[in-house]
Formats: structure tokens, sequence, C-alpha cells
């Protein structure tokens, strides 16, 4: 994110086209940006839960230890103020 407010996406990515097509405003950037972020995330969670089972020696394994977390994205704080940033400066 900090490419795209610096302006050097395009060069840092080595993509020679326009990026101002992809991308025509900053809410555009951010709603592209997040929606792979949760692709990215829901793909984590699909591969634990395609593994094979756990083989579990002691009781206490059976319960509590072995859940499987079906949590959504997370952004970092970090993420959040440059989000501010960049949505306000449009």
């Amino acid at each position: 994110m900090r490419w795209y407010i610096n302006g050097e996406l395009a060069q840092q990515l080595d993509y020679s086209g326009d990026i101002e097509m992809l991308f025509p405003d900053a809410a555009s950037f951010i709603a592209d940006l997040e929606r792979w972020w949760k692709l990215y995330q829901g793909m984590a969670i699909a591969k634990r839960i395609q593994a094979p089972p756990v083989l579990a020696i002691k009781r206490r394994a059976f319960g509590f230890d072995h859940r499987e977390a079906q949590l959504g994205a997370r952004f970092t704080s970090g993420y959040e103020q440059l989000k501010q940033k960049i949505l306000q400066n449009t």
C-alpha cells in the first residue's frame, strides 16, 4: 500500500501497463487489495481443513486441543491507518 501512496506501484511490480486504468481511484485499489487478501485467507483455512486427521494419543487431545479456527480475514492496525490516510487524501 505504501507503493501505491508513493506512486511507485507500477515500478516496484515491474508493470509496464497503466495503473490508473486498473485502479482509477484509491477506493478501487483498496477494494481489490482486500478482496485478494480475503481469498488468500480463505485458501489457508481450506488447506488446513483438507489436511489428513491428526493422530491424538492422549484423551485430552479430543475436544478443545484440535479445534479449527474459522476466523475471517484480519488486517493489522498499520494497514488500517494507511487505509484511512489514503482514503482521506482522495
